[in-house]
């Protein structure tokens, strides 16, 4: 076989039991590409597959499939075929699946870690909580002493090979379990041994995490860091475990997921899948922030009707003209403020997550303001070529309906509305930008309080703005 098995053809080895093609497949076919396929069998072609492949294959592939597969596999699974699985789990892939998995399932994951000291590894992981560094720290690496010879380290990692996350990477502590720096395979293997070349002589420093951090902390750290590997120690520097590149890229994926659903107004504390989610679930995620939209448009709303009344009972504006014109205008200058203002919010709230605003945020506020001014006027020159370009179009400004508007009220409402927009969009970048900072001042989450609060200040604000240098406008003109 050259090829991976379609669906079709893993589901046909399966009903025909053709052990030797399922193995072939998973020799030549990545974990997560096979991972993706089971999960589109049923349960019985999947427990069936578990129990014929390689354990050691089974192991890694068991550990990319959602939650809710592994769940129906360890249900279907003996306690002997689970501890198979297990027994080729790294401790902080176990530690994550039953940080997934109902009550009842992690106990029946821990009683199948029949190794004692795993057993209590994985004990103190699950006392870190979520947000903790330690909730995605690995304990299963190989660490070399400053004081050994390279030929010694080269004994220890092939002793230890099978028990590793990475084995090019190695953390490398003092007699008093302290990190003293890094070293990589490499580093070890091409150096003359028959010098006896200490291990000291070979590291490189590095960053440390400290064990007290959040995920999204060390994420950070880690990414300013050209490492495969960063440890993780205790306030003392003492070596508790070391976080890998393939966790990091899977904290920067949650915290951009939760960030994108936040600022969208999307409540859920996980990623929401067309293909597993119900309705149900869609529905609750979201529900809350559009009532919390919809009501803030009252105000909006509020805006309109009083400022509508006072333009019907005025004179100036009865003969020069429509009411409806007048109205159509507003949402094109509040949709564009607000874009403006996400835009700003957006680039703000990114930067903060990535802990890049340090010291003077007025520079921040200062940059955003300029930026939105020169956006502003730019807008300001286009919107008022698009509505003379508009009201030619459609006769309004060559042949004005005599009583109801002229042409001149029509250039004052083109003035008008591009003029509005400039200063919608320079408020609403001042308001996308300071949010999210007075946000993280008070310790809130920026992705939260931003969109709403963006929403219903652009949308009345533009609203005040464009009737109100209507009103000016017309009334010192016509």
């Amino acid at each position: 076989m050259n090829n991976e098995l379609t669906l079709s053809q893993l589901k046909n080895a399966l009903q025909f039991k053709n052990v030797h093609l399922i193995q072939k497949y998973v020799s030549i076919t990545p974990n997560a590409t096979i991972a993706e396929q089971i999960e589109l069998l049923n349960e019985y072609e999947r427990v069936f597959f578990f129990r014929i492949v390689n354990p050691k294959d089974s192991g890694e592939i068991f550990s990319y499939l959602e939650p809710e597969i592994q769940e129906e596999v360890i249900n279907s699974f003996t306690d002997k075929e689970l501890e198979s699985i297990l027994n080729d789990l790294y401790l902080d892939d176990i530690v994550d699946l039953i940080g997934e998995m109902p009550a009842n399932i992690s106990v029946k994951i821990l009683r199948n870690v029949k190794n004692k000291e795993d057993r209590l590894k994985i004990n103190k992981l699950l006392k870190y909580s979520d947000e903790a560094v330690g909730s995605i720290m690995s304990v299963d690496f190989i660490s070399l002493n400053e004081s050994m010879t390279c030929s010694k380290a080269i004994e220890t990692i092939r002793r230890k090979r099978d028990e590793a996350e990475l084995v090019h990477y190695y953390v490398v502590t003092n007699a008093e379990q302290e990190v003293v720096g890094v070293t990589t395979l490499e580093n070890i293997v091409f150096v003359d041994t028959r010098r006896g070349t200490l291990v000291q002589e070979v590291i490189e420093p590095v960053q440390v995490i400290n064990i007290n951090m959040t995920k999204e902390e060390a994420a950070v750290i880690f990414s300013e860091h050209d490492m495969s590997i960063l440890p993780v120690v205790n306030d003392k520097n003492k070596l508790l475990g070391i976080i890998t590149a393939d966790d990091v890229i899977d904290v920067l994926h949650e915290e951009a997921t939760e960030d994108m659903y936040k600022m969208a107004g999307i409540a859920s504390d996980e990623e929401i899948s067309y293909g597993k989610d119900t309705i149900k679930t869609i529905v609750k995620s979201r529900i809350f922030w559009l009532i919390i939209l919809m009501v803030g448009s009252t105000l909006s709303q509020l805006v309109i009707q009083i400022f509508q009344d006072k333009i019907e009972n005025s004179t100036y504006f009865a003969t020069a003209i429509s009411t409806a014109i007048v109205v159509s205008m507003v949402p094109v200058i509040s949709g564009t403020a607000g874009n403006a203002g996400a835009q700003a919010a957006t680039t703000v709230t990114r930067a903060l997550a990535l802990n890049e605003i340090k010291g003077n945020k007025w520079k921040v506020i200062r940059s955003e303001l300029i930026g939105g001014a020169i956006i502003g006027l730019i807008l300001f020159v286009i919107n008022f070529v698009r509505l003379i370009l508009y009201f030619t179009a459609t006769g309004d400004l060559v042949h004005p309906e005599e009583g109801k508007i002229t042409q001149l009220g029509i250039i004052i409402m083109c003035l008008v509305s591009s003029l509005s927009m400039f200063l919608a969009v320079i408020f609403a970048k001042f308001v996308g930008t300071i949010v999210p900072l007075i946000a993280s001042k008070m310790n809130k989450d920026p992705a939260v309080m931003s969109s709403p609060i963006l929403a219903t200040l652009t949308d009345a604000t533009s609203t005040v703005i464009f009737f109100a240098i209507a009103m000016a406008l017309f009334k010192l003109l016509i």
